[in-house]
C-alpha cells in the first residue's frame, strides 16, 4: 500500500494550503505559549505571596519558566514545524 502511494505520481498537491495551515499552526502555538507562560508567570506570584518564598527562590523560579517557554517549547515548536 505504502509503496503504491510513494510510486504515483501525483501533481494536485495543494502546497499552497499545506504551507498556510503549517503557518496557522506556528502562530496559534507561539500565541498559546505565550499565554501559558504569562499564566505560570502569574501562578508562582500568587503561590509565592501565599507561602511566603525567599526572593531569591522566586528569582529562580521566574529563570526556569521564562527558559522554558522562551528557548525550549520554542524550539521543539519549531523542529517540530520543520
Amino acid at each position: 500500500m505504502s509503496e503504491d502511494f510513494l510510486d504515483r505520481t501525483y501533481y494536485a498537491w495543494n502546497t499552497q494550503g499545506f504551507l498556510s495551515d503549517i503557518l496557522d499552526f506556528l502562530q496559534f502555538s507561539e500565541t498559546n505559549i505565550e499565554l501559558r507562560r504569562q499564566r505560570e508567570l502569574d501562578a508562582l506570584e500568587g503561590n509565592a505571596k501565599d507561602n511566603e518564598l525567599r526572593d531569591e527562590y522566586i528569582a529562580h523560579l521566574k529563570k526556569n519558566i521564562k527558559n522554558r517557554f522562551d528557548i525550549t517549547l520554542s524550539q521543539r515548536l519549531r523542529y517540530a514545524v520543520l
